[in-house]
């Protein structure tokens, strides 16, 4: 069996398993883990909360007492016909009890290896791929279109719509790891009941760190040449020392990605390859395309100044704390104008 690639994870975990012994779910979404494992369980007719169908059990364990598994996959179940065994992998090698189990199979039941990273030439990754009745499956961070198909599915059952700006704003918070992302979209749905569609101020409310989509709302302003923007929330916000720093901080890490991008741009790479490359899990919808747009403004060496001045700024703030919200202010207005005076020479 070769590698099952993520894309195709989902479906393959969701279609027919009978020929598959000993599956090995491996990847940096631990939370995904976890899902296809529950998804395999289901489908191969064991319940988790189920004793007698299901024996949890750590892969050192087994690479310290070799037969175990065996004995474990080929013991009869008392109560239970279908069975499983899952097994958490470690830092022990635990192939040779696997080959014995690929060779011998247990009638009815299956083997699950939960493991983290495993490289192309990991023994226990090389095992799956090679064996007929076994599955290695990738588990990784979802990407945008996984992102966007979990939020239609999950909302349609739940028999909500969403507005598409709403869509994007959410998009953009999820996907670092799947439990994550079901249980916001979770809340959001609880968060929403009674209504018939969601709008951004729902995602915002129920999702959203909100101070940190102020921070992002402020960023982009200021990138963009927004000073309009900048003056109405200058006098709204921002009163605290941590709130100050985190927009500084914001400010200077949106500086130095648009300063990746326009280097790989210089090189030769898409505009819009260069974006996706720094900013394509993170950033989605009207922002993706408002930063597509400060790429094409901004000028390499302009950047630079900005990450400069943003750095200047930084120290300044600390010296005279009681001036930080003039001082970051004072920057991002700065930043602003210099983004105007290069659209205008443009």
């Amino acid at each position: 069996m070769v590698v099952v690639p993520h894309r195709d994870a989902d479906k393959f975990v969701s279609g027919p398993l009978a020929q598959i012994d000993v599956f090995v779910l491996f990847g940096t979404d631990a939370g995904l883990v976890s899902e296809r494992s529950s998804t395999i369980l289901k489908r191969c007719g064991v319940n988790p909360s189920n004793a007698d169908q299901l024996t949890r059990v750590d892969g050192d364990e087994i690479a310290s007492n070799p037969g175990q598994l065996y004995e474990e996959a080929h013991g009869m179940g008392l109560f239970a016909d279908k069975r499983a065994i899952v097994i958490r992998a470690g830092a022990k090698q635990i192939t040779g009890p696997l080959e014995t189990i690929l060779e011998s199979p247990a009638p009815d039941c299956k083997i699950i290896v939960q493991a983290g990273m495993l490289r192309r030439e990991s023994p226990l990754r090389k095992l799956a791929e090679r064996a007929k009745n076994a599955a290695a499956i990738e588990c990784y961070p979802d990407q945008a279109r996984d992102i966007e198909r979990l939020i239609d599915t999950a909302l349609r059952d739940a028999g909500l719509a969403i507005e598409p700006g709403a869509r994007s704003v959410l998009a953009g918070l999820l996907g670092d790891d799947r439990l994550s992302t079901r249980a916001e979209l979770e809340k959001l749905i609880l968060f929403a009941h009674g209504q018939k569609r969601i709008v951004e101020d729902d995602v915002i409310k129920a999702v959203a760190d909100a101070s940190a989509f102020a921070i992002d709302n402020i960023v982009f302003a200021a990138f963009s040449g927004d000073m309009k923007f900048l003056g109405d929330a200058s006098s709204e916000i921002y009163t605290t020392s941590s709130e100050l720093f985190s927009l500084l901080a914001a400010a200077s890490r949106h500086a130095h990605m648009l300063y990746q991008i326009l280097i790989d741009a210089d090189t030769g790479l898409r505009l819009e390859e260069a974006v996706d490359r720094h900013a394509g899990r993170t950033i989605f919808g009207p922002r993706k395309e408002a930063l597509i747009r400060q790429s094409r403004q901004w000028r390499r060496k302009d950047i630079a100044t900005c990450v400069e001045d943003l750095g200047k700024a930084t120290l300044d703030t600390r010296r005279e704390p009681a001036l930080a919200q003039s001082i970051l202010m004072h920057a991002l207005l700065m930043i602003a104008r210099r983004f105007r005076l290069l659209r205008n020479a443009a």
